[in-house]
């Protein structure tokens, strides 16, 4: 589909949108930072860049790893396509002065796959605005279920994604497989990936694409929160969603990754099948584990993902490259091996 493509394109008929180049390259000119939260306009704003200006590469994921899972090297047009996409990040990467990653996993997969040093990458993670809501109690979670006229009497469990390769293949087996071996379970699949779904279980609501205020809503109704994802790479940001709002999530370790919990029990992290799934869902029926996975999820969003202490951290790092931006680098250094 090339809906599911054209940002991989970008770099090769980006040129055609002349009106964007035009505008990014004077926002550019006034700029002393310059964040590339994606590797696709690089190539064609490249010459716009002064060496004075800092330049960032503020990644979503290992690009080159996670579109080599989702596209068919076999196909003609998507290995061209994969191989656009390694050469987009590697120029943004030589060329950057910090890189961002999501997680330690990706800073390492970064230095596997394209080598890029360790001393210029730097872990910022996802996070979500911990503190717009406040937390939902009994009183309100049965109220939001009877707004949506939600069974009360049923555990409901919810997903939410955009119509993208990784969430529909979730959604999916939500539908098909979930949904028919738990008819004690209501399942919500919210947002876009709903419109490219189908499902034929009375116990699926499929919402479509909803706002945030009918997000929050969705949220506030549900039990607890599915996330059965088998492939991705950056970290879910849809787990910090659910977390935040202390829903006790069932997560594959690849729809977990990158998420640092500690000695927390923030989630169950269960294999990617149904057997696995349905035990670990099951085991949510009680309403103690809900409560005390759901208060271990909170903590960890309020400890190291709540976008209100993030954005102040990665301020005072931009500062610091900032300020000690025009001191002279050495031209080598010397290092002295010595035994005893």
């Amino acid at each position: 589909c090339i809906r599911d493509r054209i940002d991989l394109a970008f770099s090769q008929l980006g040129h055609l949108s002349q009106n964007y180049l035009n505008a990014a390259k004077d926002a550019i000119k006034a700029a002393d930072v310059v964040i590339f939260s994606h590797p696709w306009a690089y190539p064609l704003l490249a010459n716009a860049l002064s060496h004075k200006q800092i330049v960032i590469y503020d990644s979503q994921n290992v690009e080159g790893y996670l579109r080599a899972q989702l596209l068919d090297e076999k196909n003609t047009t998507e290995a061209a396509l994969l191989r656009n996409v390694v050469e987009d990040v590697y120029e943004l990467g030589y060329r950057a002065d910090l890189i961002l990653a999501c997680s330690q996993e990706d800073v390492s997969r970064f230095n596997r796959v394209y080598e890029f040093p360790f001393d210029k990458m730097r872990v910022a993670p996802n996070g979500v605005m911990a503190f717009t809501h406040e937390q939902p109690d009994q009183c309100s979670k049965a109220t939001a279920k009877r707004i949506l006229k939600l069974d009360e009497s049923k555990l409901t469990a919810i997903f939410i994604g955009s119509p993208y390769g990784p969430n529909l293949d979730a959604a999916q087996f939500i539908s098909d497989s979930l949904a028919g071996s738990m008819p004690e379970v209501t399942f919500v699949i919210a947002g876009g990936v709903g419109e490219r779904i189908s499902s034929t279980h009375r116990i699926v609501i499929i919402t479509g694409s909803i706002d945030e205020d009918q997000k929050h809503q969705w949220f506030c109704a549900a039990d607890s929160a599915v996330n059965p994802m088998l492939s991705g790479s950056g970290t879910n940001i849809k787990m910090f969603d659910f977390m935040s709002l202390g829903l006790p999530t069932v997560t594959t370790a690849i729809g977990a990754r990158g998420i640092e919990t500690g000695s927390q029990q923030a989630m169950i992290i269960c294999k990617p099948n149904v057997d696995s799934f349905v035990s670990a869902i099951n085991k949510l029926q009680d309403a103690g584990l809900r409560e005390s996975i759901g208060k271990e999820a909170r903590n960890c969003i309020e400890d190291g993902y709540a976008w209100e202490r993030i954005s102040h951290q990665i301020g005072s790092l931009l500062r610091q490259r900032y300020k000690h931006s025009g001191q002279p680098k050495p031209l080598f250094s010397v290092v002295i091996p010595s035994y005893e």
